[in-house]
């Protein structure tokens, strides 16, 4: 039951994604519901359904022609690891704590994604990192922490049953 759950979930953000979100662009940065869910299925039910969600959710993505083909797979799936890694012992810890580390999933996330798409580009590392990465990885978050306000225990509680 739970993994319908989490298809129409991911349904419904990938949509949102691509109809919704890109009305809070600023600048062409705007936040990634789908890494918010994915980082949430990560830290919720462990880094292996975490990687998996976060691969077949880039794969879906990626098919209505965002990117590379491909590309969201991997760096979700990376991304959803270093959340089950980093966050997978720490859900008692302070919100601060788990804000950081989950920061340092997005950074992880943004880093790939635009370093990838920026191959053979003019664009320098340090435009990069500070023209799209950390942006983008400070406004997801903030969207997270949002999402996170409405509904409480709802993004990195433990599994529950459904």
């Amino acid at each position: 039951m739970a993994v319908i759950f989490y298809i129409a979930f991911f349904i419904l953000c990938i949509i949102l994604q691509l109809t919704v979100i890109p009305l809070f662009s600023i600048k062409g940065i705007s936040p990634n519901l789908i890494l918010i869910l994915v980082i949430s299925v990560s830290i919720q039910r462990g880094k292996f359904w975490g990687v998996i969600a976060g691969f077949s959710a880039g794969l879906v993505f990626d098919a209505f022609g965002t990117a590379f083909v491909g590309l969201s797979s991997f760096v979700n799936s990376i991304s959803a690891f270093v959340a089950g890694f980093l966050l997978g012992e720490q859900l008692e810890q302070r919100f601060g704590v788990i804000v950081g580390l989950i920061l340092v999933s997005l950074f992880i996330h943004d880093f790939l994604q635009v370093t990838i798409l920026s191959i053979g580009t003019s664009i320098g590392f340090w435009a990069t990192l500070f023209k799209y990465v950390v942006p983008q990885s400070f406004y997801t978050l903030i969207f997270m922490v949002i999402i996170h306000m409405v509904l409480p225990r709802g993004l990195w509680a433990p599994a529950r049953k459904y």
